[in-house]
């Protein structure tokens, strides 16, 4: 998928993709191998060729970070070549927008980092590292506050925000709903629950200090992190057959 897009050339915008597209040129394989492209002088043909042997060279090295230069939108392009070295990130914060539960799942598995027991720097540098960060509405929500709590350790990181695929491709809704209409469904103990009622959790949690009130807010938060996955393909694989 990120071999078919050319939004990280410059000036070349969506029009100008589907405009090459539609002339056939529809990997970066077919614009190198092309003598003329159109709307492409001499001189901007050399500059992307360029571009588009490093863009090879950097997807072959598994350097994912090459591509911070594509617009955030055209992020998704890059969960096929680097899902197996992705983060699924969620987080869960109290009314005043403090981190009290921070999910991270690789594919394989789940860490939490709980206010006042784990979440401290150290931790949470050491497990978020990863070649693309996968969210729901994160780039509003989630990661401006991790980033706002934990500064340097988040380096800069491709970012597939399902939210807005999600968007593009015609769904609307939150996560749950997401979920729903993909026919992804939750455990009963966690089913329906909404993000309010993580918040309530938490202050339940901090009044009575029960166990029983975190461990369903961490069950919330895992299946967040996990279902994250299975939203990422599912709307990957819409997404690559509704584009070239």
């Amino acid at each position: 998928m990120i071999e078919q897009t050319f939004l990280h050339l410059p000036r070349v915008g969506e029009t100008t993709e589907q405009n090459l597209w539609s002339s056939g040129v529809k990997t970066w394989a077919d614009f190198l191998s092309a003598d003329k492209v159109k709307r492409f002088s001499k001189e901007k043909k050399a500059a992307s060729d360029n571009i588009l042997k490093q863009s090879q060279t950097a997807l072959a090295r598994g350097d994912s970070s090459f591509f911070l230069s594509l617009p955030s939108t055209a992020h998704w392009r890059l969960w096929p070549s680097f899902n197996e070295e992705t983060l699924y990130v969620d987080i869960e914060t109290n009314w005043h927008h403090d981190i009290t539960v921070l999910g991270i799942y690789d594919g394989n598995e789940v860490k939490q980092f709980v206010k006042g027991q784990n979440l401290n720097r150290q931790a949470v540098e050491k497990h978020l590292k990863g070649k693309l960060f996968v969210t729901y509405n994160g780039a509003s929500f989630d990661m401006p506050i991790i980033k706002r709590f934990f500064g340097s350790i988040v380096k800069p990181t491709p970012h597939f925000d399902t939210m807005h695929l999600a968007r593009r491709l015609g769904y609307t809704g939150g996560l749950k709903i997401l979920e729903q209409q993909l026919g992804i469904t939750r455990p009963k103990d966690v089913e329906g629950m909404s993000g309010e009622d993580a918040l309530h959790l938490w202050d339940l949690y901090q009044a009575s200090g029960e166990q029983e009130y975190l461990q369903r807010l961490l069950a919330y938060n895992e299946e967040d992190i996990v279902n994250l996955q299975r939203v990422a393909r599912l709307l990957v694989e819409q997404a690559r057959r509704s584009s070239t």
